[in-house]
């Protein structure tokens, strides 16, 4: 253990396609590569990061391997062990996502809300995790609520567009709303503008609002009563590359696919920008010297 506490990281976002999986991936990924011991849970229906890691998730549906089985009162859940780099010593473990967990997530089962935090809070006694890492669906409802109850950080990706920059106020407002209702403290929000094109006024705009009308609102909020002790942190914009797509698409670490195929200086800018967010997340800097193979 590096910590004494598990902390659970939320990517989240109301809006669909701003990043959040392949977010997800990378921040797991370099948690891995620095030493942190790392569950990742994909939580999400759609199961993204299922298939990027190379799971087909008619194969694990039902089994233990499925995250459904949160759930699920006669299947604990058991985490599998991924390797997650060439040289065989650099994992992370996690649970898959199926067809199961909208099942679940449409019954009407009781307490259904916080099966993912009780689950979280029993495997955080066994003091086996630094990080849990949890790729969230892009709409609100029970699996949403599930996400945020169980979330110390949410990470935020915010795409710069229009829709998505403004998709962003009912998405905080669902946050007070569940703060209100359960007493739910987060600890910090780090967001960041997310697919970013420089050459594109639109998306400077977007970036504008990101930097500087969000932090605005949240101060707002926080003198109303809400998210009282909470950070909120904006990382430096991730650019919008191909190299991103191709990496995790291919189910490769991204340093390590930058290393081996596209190291340019405009990626290698790419990864400074992630290192911020694993800065702001850990509090320590990331340390590039951990990957093996370099």
């Amino acid at each position: 253990m590096i910590n004494n506490a598990t902390k659970v990281i939320a990517i989240a976002n109301q809006k669909g396609g701003v990043g959040k999986t392949k977010t997800t991936d990378i921040i797991a990924r370099d948690l891995a590569s620095n030493g942190y011991s790392v569950l990742v849970i994909d939580w999400d229906p759609q199961k993204t990061l299922t298939a990027q890691f190379g799971i087909n998730s008619n194969d694990i549906k039902n089994t233990p391997h499925d995250s459904s089985s949160v759930f699920s009162d006669g299947i604990f859940p058991q985490p599998k062990r991924v390797t997650i780099h060439e040289s065989g010593d650099i994992f992370l473990d996690m649970l898959f996502a199926s067809s199961s967990l909208m099942e679940y997530a449409q019954s009407g089962m009781s307490a259904r809300e916080v099966k993912l935090r009780n689950y979280i809070k029993k495997i955080s006694k066994e003091k086996i995790y630094d990080y849990i890492i949890l790729d969230t669906p892009g709409s609100l409802g029970v699996l949403f609520t599930n996400a945020m109850l169980s979330a110390d950080i949410v990470v935020l990706p915010i795409q710069t567009a229009k829709a998505a920059t403004d998709a962003t106020e009912p998405f905080f407002k669902e946050l007070i709303a569940l703060e209100e209702q359960f007493e739910n403290k987060l600890e910090k929000i780090i967001a960041f503008g997310n697919m970013y094109n420089k050459v594109a006024t639109h998306d400077k705009e977007q970036l504008e609002i990101i930097q500087k009308d969000i932090p605005l609102y949240i101060e707002k909020q926080k003198k109303l009563g809400n998210f009282e002790g909470m950070e909120f942190l904006v990382s430096k914009e991730i650019p919008t590359r191909t190299v991103i797509k191709d990496a995790t698409g291919n189910g490769i670490y991204l340093r390590e696919y930058i290393r081996l195929y596209s190291n340019t200086k405009s990626n290698k800018e790419l990864l400074e920008a992630y290192n911020e967010i694993f800065n702001l997340i850990t509090g320590v800097k990331f340390n590039n010297q951990k990957i093996r193979g370099k």
